[in-house]
């Protein structure tokens, strides 16, 4: 076995001799006075005072202020290794930078471009002005070419990605501090359920992340999806019996809305034939905001109805009704038999603007982060109780409380265990005898971990992991909207990291990825 070499250290002593610990390893000695480093070994008082005597004799017998003088010169002096190490130290940052400044463009949904035709050169006026021109020169190690944005974004996503499928990978506890939302994979899909499966099956198994992990699957009720024999539930089911299946909350009161009694449809249908006389043709526009201003009125234009837009009537009927003497008098010249029609049915356009209003309101509180079943039941069921108050107004142009029900009679049904909703509360004699031990423990829990109550987090756990709704996939939609306009239609958003980086809340590991460089 070969004897392990000794490594000495340096000591301020040595500095009597010329000598102090190099800048670039602080195990080997550099002299002040010819810049030239030694071996360890050479770390030796004798050898340090003979390079003295021999190489610079004159310095021999010198104070030792002699010696700090020439260590601060040499400090202050701009030698070629130093240069060299602040650059690589500028160039690491530079690199940092890059990655950062790349994720705030592509979570501003920004061309790639915008790094170096207008990012840059902002930055360099802003330290130019504030540092002086000198400072410029920083600027130019940060790399930002449309190239190279596209390249950190794809390495931050699929760092982020892998973030994801590691959480996957293990069975989710109930510390609520490793549940998150996040896209999983985006794929090119066909409109059958069979493929859609396959596509699903195929992503898990090169993954390697067992299907069993998945505890419940949110659709919005197509048939593809939801199909007894072919739909891609059918397909999941037979993998995973036990997989609780979802028909969207928020899909399923966007069904309701669209289900009216007769007369209130066609008054919908007359407001929307009068809006599309003026809106879209843009003389009609411009005469109808001249009469507004006419008669001052606080709105100038209308707006509207798009169907694909869930929340867009309840904002159509209220401009809408705003501006209905005005609209009457725009139409009647043109079409009298309409603002007739408009006229009479008045109150059922206030009504309907009154009632999506309400029904808007359910939508956005069905909707964002952190949802789960025992939210949404109590948004549903709340909003149907106060369907009651409303009995009256409800007789003649009603939007049956009968058909809230029907819709989310699994939602409605659904049973919350008590001590769910309030462990401290519940009284534990009235549970199976298997939860009553841990129950008495949450109750007195003394600082204990959640999961330290598996027994419990079996029974709860469909309730508070499992999504009621696509919020996420819709969100993703609206974001892939935003992301392939004009200039970036030839974009792949299944295969870039764009749309990953701007709907993930996990922070991608830069400082690991630049580390790699």
């Amino acid at each position: 076995m070969s004897e392990k070499k000794k490594c000495r250290q340096y000591s301020n002593e040595y500095l009597k001799y010329g000598f102090i610990p190099s800048p670039i390893n602080g195990q080997l000695p550099l002299c002040l006075f010819c810049e030239k480093a030694f071996s360890n070994e050479t770390m030796k008082p004798s050898r340090l005072s003979d390079h003295l005597a021999k190489m610079h004799s004159d310095k021999v017998g010198k104070p030792i202020s002699f010696f700090q003088g020439s260590k601060s010169k040499f400090e202050n002096h701009c030698t070629v290794g130093k240069l060299f190490g602040k650059s690589a130290f500028n160039t690491d940052k530079g690199l940092l930078a890059s990655y950062k400044v790349s994720l705030l463009i592509t979570q501003c949904g920004k061309l790639h471009t915008i790094g170096e035709t207008c990012v840059l050169p902002a930055v360099k006026e802003i330290v130019s002005t504030m540092l002086g021109p000198d400072t410029c020169a920083m600027v130019k190690l940060i790399p930002l070419s449309n190239d190279t944005v596209s390249r950190r974004n794809d390495e931050m996503a699929a760092d982020v990605e892998k973030t994801i499928l590691d959480l996957l990978k293990n069975k989710l506890q109930i510390d609520e501090s490793t549940v998150v939302e996040e896209l999983l994979f985006t794929k090119y899909l066909s409109t059958k359920g069979p493929s859609i499966y396959k596509r699903v099956e195929e992503f898990f198994q090169e993954k390697n992340i067992p299907l069993t992990n998945v505890l419940a699957c949110a659709t919005d009720g197509a048939l593809s999806m939801i199909g007894r024999y072919r739909g891609f539930i059918a397909h999941l089911k037979s993998a995973m019996p036990g997989i609780m299946a979802v028909h969207c909350v928020i899909h399923r009161q966007h069904l309701i809305d669209k289900h009216l009694c007769e007369r209130l449809h066609d008054s919908l249908r007359y407001v929307i034939n009068a809006v599309n006389e003026i809106k879209p043709h843009s003389l009609n526009e411009r005469l109808f905001r001249k009469l507004r201003q006419d008669h001052d009125k606080e709105f100038e234009r209308l707006l509207l109805h798009k169907e694909v837009r869930r929340r867009s009537r309840e904002k159509c009927l209220r401009r809408f009704y705003g501006l209905l003497d005005t609209e009457v008098e725009f139409l009647w010249p043109t079409d009298p038999s309409l603002c007739n029609a408009i006229e009479l049915r008045s109150l059922d356009v206030a009504y309907l603007t009154d009632i999506f209003s309400k029904l808007n309101e359910v939508n956005t509180k069905l909707q964002g982060d952190k949802m789960n079943f025992i939210k949404a039941k109590g948004i549903i069921s709340s909003f149907i109780a106060k369907l009651d108050l409303h009995t009256n107004n409800l007789s003649r142009r009603k939007l049956t409380k009968e058909d809230m029900q029907t819709k989310f009679h699994d939602l409605c049904t659904l049973e919350i265990p008590t001590w769910v909703l309030n462990p401290f509360l519940a009284g534990v004699g009235k549970f199976q005898q298997r939860l009553q031990e841990q129950l008495i423990d949450l109750k007195h829990n003394l600082g204990e971990e959640k999961n330290s109550y598996p027994i419990l987090w079996q029974e709860v756990k469909l309730l508070v992991l499992a999504f009621p709704s696509m919020y996420l996939v819709e969100r993703g939609f609206s974001t892939v909207q935003q992301l392939l306009t004009k200039a970036r239609n030839e974009l792949q958003i299944y295969v870039r990291g764009d749309l990953r980086l701007q709907l993930t809340k996990i922070e991608p590991n830069i400082a690991k990825l630049a580390s790699v460089y």
